[in-house]
């Protein structure tokens, strides 16, 4: 029995991992402002319910059942979350994409922090002329 509580807890830690990837990549594409906050917050949030929630459920279900049919509904529930996981994983292409974006803005950061630098050093050359 503890096996199998174990590989389930490893099943969660495997397919939560991605998940918080896969939302920061959501929201870099689509959020604005305080999305990365709101979007794991409410991550989080939903999370803690759940944690709250599960262990009622599965005691009302052990009452009712016994402990193996409690862990096979739990594998269950896990195994059908892996392709729900897999379809929203798999898309490469919007992982190129977002990888293509990032990439993209961190080189316009990088020329503007260039223009700025040299903007500052005609600034000085003009001040040490005036002022000399």
């Amino acid at each position: 029995m503890i096996i199998c509580l174990v590989v389930l807890g490893g099943m969660s830690a495997a397919y939560l991992t991605p998940v918080i990837g896969e939302i920061t990549a959501v929201v870099r594409i689509t959020g604005e402002g305080d999305g990365f906050g709101r979007a794991l917050g409410l991550f989080n949030a939903l999370m803690s319910v759940a944690m709250v929630v599960a262990p009622l459920l599965s005691a009302i279900m052990y009452e009712k059942t016994s402990m193996i049919w409690t862990t096979v509904l739990i594998g269950a529930m896990s195994l059908t979350q892996v392709p729900v996981m897999a379809l929203f994983i798999a898309d490469k292409r919007q992982k190129a994409l977002d990888q293509q974006q990032y990439e993209d803005t961190m080189n316009e950061q990088a020329r503007i922090l260039e223009l700025a630098r040299i903007h500052k050093e005609k600034m000085q050359q003009q001040q040490q002329q005036v002022f000399g």
